[in-house]
């Protein structure tokens, strides 16, 4: 007679045969089978008997003390032995979905352990004797506890809010959700402009805070409302016509200091002093807030979530001197920091360009369009776009597409019927998301969704849930490593042959396609992004290789080449480097980068960077980003 059980982790239990009999009544209520003998058999007694049937078949058996792996599998076969076949195979499912859930809250365990600084104080200690933890910003308690935080929430959505297959394709790398730990909290990327929030005040947690007075407290206040929206979502904040807000500041500074000069200066002289210290006060806002928004930063699952300042279109004088000032103080921090330092690290710079405004010598701003030139050479930043501001992302799924390629073993039908499969799991997981956050209610968002409203905008008034305000924005499929993927499927990149760029762009086609019937059939916008994230590409390479092992020009690289971008070796000239990259910028919707890897002194001048933007415009390429040395 059984009398005590061996867990999975080593430890005796009584036996209880109430719990082998609650297993079974879940499999026949899943299955509703009943006693083909006695149908009108209440399924609590059914249970009990067949859970009775197990006791005896392990006691047959000589084993009084069974595994618990033991009753599991005794109880498969006396289920298919009494004719419960469909009972069986719920039971199977319940089993396989027990072992899941262990198996994750096993590796959550060991996640929250390799996070400990305490339990491998030895790591982190390179030959030379030196951390290779130096560059990087120390972790504090609280960087700690939002890591375990973040990890925690990870798990619990993979298991209990995901779908199994979008699930595991995540855990299997074959997908990547970016965001996870916020799945069901908020949505991803904001764009806002500054200026009309700025109009009358705003509020911010439980304190209303009046309009700004001076350029000091402009980008004082920018920076408080940068880390409040920042709480509330889990991506990237978009400042939208930044130098435009801030000249307003500019504004009020000027008039203030010209009225407290002219008081006991001639017009002229106080003019020329209010002048020369509002430049000086202009200067020293630019600098403070790009001091507050490099503190903002913080490590999320996919990667640095970031503030991304949109300027440079403006041509009053007010707004010329808050981009000048703006570029004047991003560029002092290559010559005090070195390269490699975190304090380096700034926002993300987006200068735009249209013609007539900056692009040609005699345009108004082509001066300023020349110093950010400058400040690039200097620090690679800013970037340079041609393309409209982003919208509202909500979220973004990236798809691991040369894992596809290698799978397929050149054969293009199996690549496209894994990437249409990939695809289809990817939009689901994004209706699925987008219902959830439909549901979050708009006290979740008090500085986005609580600032007072329009007097013409009633309508938002009794919105109580987010369903109202997320027609506004997109659903985003990712697409990275597309050299790598053409590499695998026909032994080059579309760099180096017709036959890869013109495969390329017939993939690229196939997805933007898909996006695109996926909007017509949803209702809403679904957009292809060129996933241009770092951790992202890095997982990818790094499990394909555990995988599939060294494989040249795929896995070979530390990471996979970024959306549908060119490897940096070898250098292209410019002209190629336009011509090759610039068709699949009309099929992407997002993400529309042309990187350049400035690898020697004459690819880092002002004058070289001046002239290969002048070279991109026109060409349909939406951005441009010039990489930092070393990178």
């Amino acid at each position: 007679m059984i009398t005590r059980v061996i867990k999975r982790d080593g430890r005796e239990v009584v036996f209880n045969i109430e719990k082998i009999a609650s297993a079974i009544h879940k499999a026949l209520d899943a299955s509703t089978e009943t006693n083909i003998k006695d149908p009108a058999q209440p399924r609590s007694q059914t249970s009990l008997e067949l859970a009775t049937l197990v006791a005896e078949r392990i006691d047959q058996m000589g084993q009084r003390c069974p595994t618990i792996e033991r009753i599991q599998d005794t109880v498969e076969q006396v289920l298919m032995e009494t004719g419960f076949p469909e009972t069986a195979k719920r039971y199977i499912l319940y089993r396989s979905q027990r072992t899941h859930v262990r198996e994750m809250k096993t590796h959550l365990m060991q996640a929250f352990h390799a996070m400990n600084p305490l339990a491998t104080p030895a790591q982190g200690t390179s030959a030379a004797g030196k951390s290779p933890m130096m560059n990087q910003i120390p972790q504090t308690a609280s960087d700690q506890l939002l890591k375990y935080g973040r990890t925690g929430a990870c798990s619990y959505n993979l298991l209990y809010v995901l779908s199994p297959a979008v699930s595991q394709a995540h855990q299997n790398l074959d997908l990547f959700i970016h965001q996870l730990e916020s799945y069901a909290l908020t949505y991803a990327d904001q764009p806002i402009d500054l200026r009309p929030l700025f109009s009358g005040g705003f509020r911010s947690g439980q304190a209303s805070i009046r309009q700004p007075s001076d350029i000091r407290s402009y980008a004082a206040l920018a920076g408080v409302a940068t880390a409040s929206i920042r709480q509330e979502i889990s991506g990237s904040v978009y400042l939208l016509h930044f130098d435009r807000a801030m000249a307003d500041g500019v504004r009020a500074t000027r008039q203030r200091l010209g009225t407290r000069f002219g008081n006991w200066l001639p017009p002229e002289q106080a003019g020329a002093l209010a002048d020369e210290d509002t430049a000086l006060a202009t200067y020293q806002a630019m600098d403070a807030v790009l001091n507050q928004f490099k503190t903002q930063c913080f490590q999320s699952q996919s990667g640095e979530s970031q503030t991304c300042v949109l300027f440079g279109l403006e041509t009053d004088p007010e707004s010329r001197l808050v981009t000048g000032k703006l570029l004047e103080a991003a560029g002092k921090v290559a010559g005090e920091n070195p390269a490699n330092s975190p304090l380096r690290k700034q926002p993300r710079l987006i200068y735009r360009l249209a013609a007539g405004v900056n692009l040609q010598p005699g345009d108004p701003n082509h001066d300023l369009f020349l110093l950010a030139c400058q400040c690039c050479a200097q620090t690679g930043q800013p970037e340079f776009a041609f393309a409209d501001p982003p919208t509202t992302n909500l979220a973004t799924v990236t798809i691991n597409l040369p894992r596809c390629a290698i799978l397929a073993r050149n054969d293009l039908n199996l690549f496209y019927q894994r990437l249409e499969h990939l695809l289809s799991l990817a939009i689901d997981s994004l209706l699925e998301r987008y219902k959830t956050l439909q549901s979050l209610g708009c006290g979740n968002f008090p500085f986005l969704h609580g600032q007072p409203l329009p007097a013409a905008d009633p309508a938002q008034a009794d919105a109580t849930t987010l369903a109202s305000q997320l027609g506004k924005g997109s659903l985003a499929i990712g697409l990275t490593g597309l050299a790598e993927t053409l590499v695998s499927l026909v032994g080059r990149h579309h760099g180096q042959s017709r036959e890869a760029k013109d495969l390329g762009l017939e993939i690229v086609r196939m997805m933007q396609q898909t996006c695109t019937a996926a909007s017509d059939r949803t209702g809403i916008l679904f957009l292809l992004l060129a996933d241009s994230d770092p951790l992202v590409a890095r997982s990818f390479a790094e499990s394909d290789r555990r995988q599939y092992g060294q494989i040249a020009g795929v896995t070979s690289h530390p990471a996979y080449t970024p959306g549908f971008s060119l490897p940096c070796r070898p250098i292209l000239e410019n002209e190629d480097r336009i011509r090759l990259e610039s068709p699949y910028h009309q099929l992407v919707d997002a993400g529309r980068v042309l990187r350049v890897c400035r690898s020697t002194d004459a690819a880092t001048s002002p004058g070289s960077i001046a002239a290969f933007v002048l070279q991109a415009a026109g060409s349909g390429v939406g951005q441009i980003i010039f990489d930092s040395l070393g990178d």
